[in-house]
C-alpha cells in the first residue's frame, strides 16, 4: 500500500507543522521519520553536545504522542541518500514531505534527495515553516533582497498586515499516520553522544514575560527577563507562526525580534557566503585579524578584561 513520508528536521512538533498538513492531508498514510544526519553529527567533537541531547528528548516526547495513536517515529542514524534508498526498498512511497532548510549545506543535501527520489519516481515537497517570511518574500521594491534590517523590517510588518499568519492543525490529522508498532529509536550513546539530566527551558511562551520583555531584556540578574524559547524555535518544538501571533498581541519588541530572525534566515538563502564562514560583505574578509591563542585564552577567562578587548577591538 503506497504510503507518504514526513521527514522531520527543524519542526520536532506534531501541531501547526506546515509540511506534516500537507502530508496527513492525502489518501495515503504517512510515516513520520528522522535521521541523525552523520555528515553533521561527525563534525561535532563534544559528545556532551545539548543540542542532540535536545533533539533526542524532543523525539523522545513526540514518539509517545504517536504511539497513543497507534503509530511510531521511524528514527535513523546515518547518511540521508543511504537512508532513504533504506526507506525506498522498504515502502512503496508515493512522496515526501519536508519543511524547508537554508543553510548551505542543507540546501545541497535536499537537492541529492530529491534527484534520489526523482528517480524512484517519488515526489519531494517542502514547505515554509520555521519563519514568517522566507527567501524573497520581503524584498525591496525592485525585487532584490535588503541588506539593512530597519526597511526591512518595515516591509514585513506592512507584509504581516496584508497576509495574516496562516495555522496548518496537523495536530487534527492523527488519523492519517501510518498504524504500526513502536519502532525502538537508536539512544544517545549508540549515536556516540552522552545523556544529559539537565533540564531544559519551558517550551510555554510566558505572556507577563512577552509583555515585559522591552523593560527586563537587559537585565541579566533577572531570571525571566528574556523568553529563553531560543532553543524551541532552532529546533522547531514551537510553532514561529504561533509565538508571531501571540508576540503581536503582547510585545512589539518581542516581535522585532522574530523579526530579525526572519532577516537572518532571509540573508543567509539569498548570501549563502556568510554560511560558509565569508563575511557578509566581501571587503571584510580582508581584515587582518591579530589570531593570538595565549590572549584569547586570557579573554575567555575574563583576565585582563575590558582593557584587552578594547586593545583586540581597536586593532
Amino acid at each position: 500500500m503506497p504510503v507518504r513520508i514526513h521527514w522531520f528536521r527543524r519542526d520536532l512538533r506534531l501541531f501547526d507543522n506546515a509540511a506534516l498538513y500537507q502530508a496527513l492531508s492525502g489518501d495515503e498514510l504517512v510515516v513520520p521519520i528522522f535521521i541523525f544526519d552523520t555528515e553533521i553529527l561527525n563534525q561535532l567533537e563534544d559528545k556532551n553536545d545539548r543540542r542532540v541531547a535536545f533533539i533526542h528528548r524532543a523525539l523522545e516526547d513526540m514518539q509517545q504522542q504517536l504511539i497513543k495513536s497507534g503509530s511510531s517515529l521511524e528514527v535513523y542514524n546515518g547518511n540521508p541518500l543511504d537512508v532513504f534508498q533504506q526507506l525506498i526498498n522498504k515502502y512503496s512511497i508515493s512522496a515526501v514531505f519536508t519543511n524547508h532548510d537554508y543553510e548551505p549545506y542543507a540546501i545541497e543535501r535536499d537537492t541529492a534527495i530529491a534527484n534520489l527520489l526523482s528517480s524512484a519516481g517519488i515526489s519531494f515537497y517542502t514547505s515554509k515553516d520555521q519563519v514568517i517570511f522566507e527567501k524573497l518574500e520581503v524584498t525591496k521594491e525592485d525585487g532584490t533582497p535588503y541588506t539593512v534590517f530597519t526597511p526591512y523590517a518595515n516591509k514585513w510588518r506592512a507584509t504581516l498586515e496584508k497576509t495574516g499568519i496562516p495555522a496548518y492543525p496537523s495536530e487534527k490529522k492523527a488519523t492519517q499516520f501510518f498504524q504500526q508498532s513502536p519502532v525502538p529509536m537508536p539512544s544517545l550513546q549508540s549515536i556516540g553522544f552522552i545523556v544529559s539530566e539537565e533540564n531544559f527551558p519551558s517550551d510555554t511562551p510566558q505572556m507577563e514575560v512577552l509583555k515585559h520583555y522591552q523593560q527586563n531584556r537587559d537585565i541579566p540578574s533577572l531570571a525571566n527577563g528574556t523568553s529563553r524559547l531560543g532553543v524551541h524555535l532552532r529546533f522547531g518544538t514551537i510553532s514561529v507562526r504561533q509565538l508571531a501571533t501571540k508576540a503581536k498581541a503582547a510585545s512589539a519588541t518581542f516581535l522585532n525580534e522574530l523579526i530579525w530572525r526572519d532577516f537572518y534566515h532571509m540573508i543567509l538563502f539569498n548570501f549563502p557566503r556568510v554560511g560558509r564562514g565569508e563575511a557578509f560583505k566581501k571587503a571584510y574578509d580582508a581584515i587582518p585579524w591579530r589570531n593570538n591563542e595565549a590572549e584569547f585564552k586570557h579573554w575567555c577567562k575574563v583576565k585582563r578584561g575590558i582593557r584587552l578587548w578594547m586593545q583586540v577591538c581597536v586593532n
